[in-house]
């Protein structure tokens, strides 16, 4: 999608080059370069350009099933997980604010006295 191996590790929160070798080994699986590797860009090859369609199509019906599996409680329960001394120092003096500005979520906080 973003013809960037860069960019999709931001977006997925991971190194440049854990995308770069997760794609290689996708390659390597399915015994098909996607990619044309250039200086500073990507460029989809034909099996590549013909791949995408069904890739996209595969991660829109995996999300709706998900959805209607498990419907939307993710984006209705805030997990939060910090030190007990933040939860009460500077938590939960802001939590009810953030409750009647944000009525649909529930807000779960974890904290230990121990650090993991």
């Amino acid at each position: 999608r973003h013809l960037s191996f860069t960019d999709a590790a931001k977006e997925l929160n991971l190194t440049q080059a854990a995308i770069s070798k997760h794609v290689k080994s996708l390659e390597l699986s399915l015994r098909h370069q996607l990619f044309i590797r250039h200086p500073r860009s990507l460029q989809l090859t034909k099996t590549g350009e013909a791949y995408l369609p069904k890739v996209r199509d595969a991660f829109e019906r995996l999300a709706i099933g998900t959805r209607e599996v498990f419907g939307g409680r993710r984006a209705k329960e805030l997990t939060v997980r910090c030190a007990v001394s933040f939860a009460v120092n500077w938590l939960a003096p802001r939590l009810p604010e953030f409750l009647d500005r944000n009525r649909d979520k529930n807000v779960r906080i974890i904290s230990s006295v121990w650090n993991d």
